[in-house]
């Protein structure tokens, strides 16, 4: 008789669906868990739209996120109400923590995954008695968050704590904050998705245009400062044969930019998960600078313990990548090996690795099929969740 499958409870209080790249990788989570045959629920929050109607369907939630191993959903009406003072706010967020634990609760079995503080906080107030696992993407910025942690950790239940890189979880360790856990400590980056990886394998041996006047040069991701738009736009002038295109950005980021903006520069703004996938392909170099000073969304500086999600995405998309050369992204990327590193803040480096690249098509197929098949065997979320299943079982 075949084992039963284990429920893993994925908790979250973010809005699903969303722009959010926390909840794009919590979605790619679960489908890792459940392509490595767990049982995994994805518990989240859903607004109300402006006019009170409409909510969107589990299935279109997947097709949005591009998910194609499809798994539970629970998204529950939950509006927050954004006009709120910043206090209310946060108490709404409580108010849902404590609504989804209770549900989980009355179930009994199974396990809770969450990257969630608020649903940290309420389990270890209640000494909730299933097992948790707890996923951190940054070390905590206020001295009252350090206590909380400290708080949390050394809580029974909690089975396992992983952590995104290296150079994150030595930073909780020398703050202090693993002392006297019990978890089990484990460092897996983010990944790439199957059916990504998949699709790509069966292009491995596509000729990229060896016409220099008709490359096409791509970045996907944010606007936000740190992420090397400026770079870009330098590097673009004094390579002004190339075509340069820009994934991402709010139309106000991008009048921003486009005011400095060479001619050969293409602003394609925002597009859903399953967009920038297919968008990825359409280039023959991708363009990754992150700065020294990477901002997240809350404003705080990243370029330390990152393990960005758009990295993984552009080694799976079969084209070769010239990446920011940061000590944290030396996890995962090895120059001349599956990318091309060039100095952050020098454009005279990235433009000589985009020339090398453009006029090199033999390296340009070998960077690229080493990187889709770095993660076509190691960083995809099913080996991804069976690593961090594994190690909380041994």
């Amino acid at each position: 008789m075949k084992p039963k499958k284990s429920k893993i409870y994925y908790v979250s209080t973010n809005l699903f669906p969303s722009s959010q790249v926390e909840t794009i990788q919590m979605m790619r989570m679960c489908e890792g868990l459940k392509e490595a045959d767990y049982e995994p629920i994805l518990i989240g929050r859903s607004g109300i739209n402006r006019n009170k109607t409409s909510f969107t369907t589990n299935a279109d939630i997947h097709e949005y996120y591009g998910i194609k191993t499809i798994f539970d959903l629970n998204i529950i009406r939950f509006p927050l109400i954004e006009n709120l003072p910043r206090p209310m706010r946060i108490l709404s967020f409580f108010c849902f923590a404590l609504l989804l634990l209770f549900k989980i609760r009355k179930k009994g079995t199974g396990l809770i995954y969450t990257r969630d503080i608020y649903i940290m906080i309420v389990a270890s107030l209640l000494k909730i008695k299933i097992r948790m696992i707890i996923e951190e993407h940054a070390p905590p910025l206020k001295l009252s968050h350090t206590f909380i942690k400290k708080f949390i950790y050394r809580q029974k239940f909690i089975a396992g704590i992983v952590f995104i890189s290296e150079k994150l979880r030595n930073i909780y360790i020398a703050m202090g904050l693993l002392t006297g856990t019990r978890a089990r400590i484990v460092v897996e980056h983010d990944a790439a998705a199957q059916s990504q990886i998949n699709e790509n394998r069966k292009n491995q041996n596509k000729k990229h245009v060896s016409d220099s006047h008709q490359m096409r040069v791509g970045y996907v991701g944010s606007l936000l400062p740190g992420r090397g738009i400026d770079l870009i736009l330098k590097t673009a002038v004094k390579l002004s044969e190339l075509e340069f295109y820009i994934v991402g950005g709010t139309t106000f980021q991008i009048d921003q930019f486009r005011i400095n903006a060479p001619r050969n520069v293409r602003w394609v703004g925002n597009k859903p998960p399953f967009e920038v996938i297919k968008e990825l392909n359409e280039f023959d170099i991708l363009l990754m600078p992150y700065q020294n000073n990477t901002k997240t969304h809350g404003g705080v500086s990243s370029s330390k313990w990152m393990s960005p999600l758009k990295m993984f995405e552009y080694m799976a998309s079969g084209v070769p990548i010239i990446a920011s050369d940061l000590q944290v992204l030396r996890e995962v990327l090895m120059s001349e090996q599956n990318c091309l590193l060039a100095a952050p803040m020098d454009s005279e480096k990235w433009v000589g690795a985009i020339e090398l690249l453009v006029g090199d098509a033999n390296l340009r197929n070998q960077l690229a099929l080493q990187a889709l098949k770095d993660v076509q065997e190691r960083y995809n979320w099913k080996t991804r969740s069976l690593i961090i299943m594994n190690a909380l079982r041994s």
